[in-house]
């Protein structure tokens, strides 16, 4: 969790920039340590490319996320942007809140066992429109109290 490493394509030229650095020992010997904070990098959502039977689209994601993000996160594309016919319903181990945004329908998806909030459309301009609103707003140092840990 302190490393926001969840798979190996984190592992990136940056992420390892971020959390770790170069130093040397008595030998003096290179070594890569983890990099001491004050205050740890804020968390950003996450892009995957979904490539399903129906099509191809961008998801937008956050994890680890507790169950409260939903609302944190719905409450900012409504102050944000016209949704409208915002229904949410609870399903064993999800809450899945519909909405319609400039004619097209956007699904949010919050899995409890993964903890991650998911959102996806077919229209992916918009979805990588609040996406990047939505992780300025992280950089910020907003919403971060919704994030968790990883297990």
């Amino acid at each position: 969790t302190d490393t926001r490493f969840l798979s190996v394509w984190d592992a990136t030229p940056e992420w390892i920039a971020t959390y770790f650095e170069w130093t040397q020992n008595a030998q003096p010997k290179e070594r890569l340590r983890l990099r001491h904070f004050d205050r740890r990098p804020y968390w950003k959502g996450r892009w995957r490319h979904a490539n399903e039977q129906v099509g191809e689209r961008e998801e937008y994601r956050l994890i680890p996320v507790n169950a409260t993000v939903v609302e944190a996160f719905l409450g900012f594309v409504k102050d944000h942007y016209p949704v409208s016919d915002v229904k949410t319903e609870a399903m064993e181990g999800f809450l899945v809140t519909d909405f319609t945004l400039d004619g097209s329908a956007f699904k949010v998806y919050y899995n409890r066992e993964e903890k991650s909030l998911t959102l996806t459309s077919e229209n992916s301009a918009s979805v990588k429109t609040i996406g990047e609103a939505f992780d300025a707003a992280l950089a910020a140092g907003q919403f971060q109290k919704e994030f968790a840990k990883f297990e």
